[in-house]
């Protein structure tokens, strides 16, 4: 069961000394930009491909196929995280997300755009994030300190998905309005504008060790977490986004073909799981920390893997959308506790490195999108839903039952 402390009437919340510092403020400000940004350049490369094809599967792979350069990088980039300023890196990366999305615009208005082009986009997108995951996440460990992590993780949720309520729907009617160029500019200037708005924040830096050759540190980051078991089953618990991501693929098509509501149901849809990730977070941010955490990851596991196969089987567009809004609330209690897990029990000297890997697994979920479109063309998407939602629980059990650390955390 678990245990919410009995709260403190007599002291400021958590989220309101957070609220009183500037950088975070700023910060805040910034995640929202980006991930409106984020979440239209999701949904106009979804629809134009889908167009483009017509076959799910395609939608899955011009997603799925990022994940290559983020396997060769991620460790990399945490290294990387380790040594450098996470500001300067995070301006980097967000500049190169500009000039992707800019690149996408110009082919989709020039009318030469092919499937192959958002393959090449979406792996300069893989190579480009291997960077930015590991520097943003000890970065927002460098703005809040160890003790408001969870609480700061809640808050950046909460931005993050309004960002995910934001773009989908802004999509959609761009898409049935203007086209899908329009979207791509658009994203574009919100990633440039993220990236000089990340200069103005400053946050204090944890001290890094003296930096060793680049192939020793790397090892060194593989050697922490196979000698720190609960890290190493936090990060296989990660690897469930491979089985959760492979509703997303299937949203355009049930929108398009099954619910009969095209692009703007499809930009309904998204947005009702933005909603619920948006929903969710600000309970998050506004309840007193919780101190089982493991157990809010099991519990938001099997709630998002129930409610997943129950959309597969859903005909109606109303259910649909309640459906994806219980997957939003459920991912936004399951990524906030292993966030916050993965930050607050790795070492100064590893976080960069934990949390690069964490990236990789987290990446996992564009190879759940490519087997979402594979499975649903080849055995159909109600068999294909349960089949991933059998994994997912299946997964979690297994690490809960092999750990104990996770059984009391």
């Amino acid at each position: 069961m678990v245990a919410f402390p009995r709260p403190n009437f007599t002291r400021r919340p958590p989220w309101l000394d957070l609220l009183a510092g500037r950088d975070f403020r700023w910060m805040l400000l910034n995640t929202f930009v980006l991930d409106m940004g984020y979440y239209l350049r999701i949904a106009a490369q979804s629809w134009v491909v889908l167009e483009l094809t017509n076959q799910p599967v395609w939608v899955g792979l011009v997603n799925g196929v990022r994940i290559f350069p983020v396997l060769a990088l991620s460790l990399v980039g945490g290294v990387v995280t380790d040594r450098m300023d996470r500001r300067h890196i995070l301006f980097w990366v967000r500049s190169g997300l500009a000039g992707l999305a800019l690149t996408a615009a110009l082919l989709i208005s020039t009318g030469s755009v092919r499937p192959w082009h958002l393959i090449g986009v979406s792996l300069g997108i893989g190579a480009v994030i291997s960077f930015g995951s590991p520097a943003y996440y000890a970065f927002i460990f460098d703005l809040a300190g160890k003790s408001r992590l969870w609480v700061a993780n809640s808050m950046m949720a909460v931005v993050s998905n309004a960002g995910a309520i934001a773009g989908p729907v802004m999509a959609g009617a761009l898409l049935a309005g203007t086209g899908a160029d329009a979207v791509f500019y658009i994203a574009a200037a919100l990633y440039m504008s993220g990236a000089i708005g990340i200069l103005f924040i400053r946050a204090q830096k944890t001290e890094a060790a003296r930096p060793a050759p680049m192939a020793r540190e790397l090892r060194a980051g593989l050697s922490y977490v196979r000698n720190t078991p609960h890290i190493a089953w936090l990060l296989v618990i990660s690897l469930t986004t491979i089985a959760h991501s492979a509703i997303h693929p299937l949203l355009p098509f049930y929108a398009k073909d099954i619910l009969n509501r095209g692009a703007a149901g499809y930009g309904l849809l998204t947005g009702a799981f933005g909603l619920g990730l948006f929903c969710g977070s600000v309970l998050l941010a506004l309840m007193p920390v919780v101190k089982r955490k493991g157990m809010v990851i099991l519990i938001a596991t099997l709630v998002w893997d129930v409610a997943m196969a129950g959309f597969g089987f859903s005909r109606t567009f109303p259910l649909s959308m309640f459906l994806v809004f219980v997957i939003g609330v459920a991912g936004a209690y399951y990524g906030n506790a292993l966030v916050t897990m993965l930050q607050s029990m790795s070492s100064d000297q590893m976080r960069g490195r934990v949390m690069s890997i964490f990236s990789i697994t987290a990446e996992f979920a564009a190879v759940g999108w490519f087997i979402g479109g594979a499975l649903a063309q080849w055995i159909g998407n109600e068999h294909a839903l349960v089949i991933a939602a059998a994994a997912g629980a299946g997964l979690t059990l297994v690490a809960f039952a092999a750990s104990p650390v996770l059984r009391r955390s």
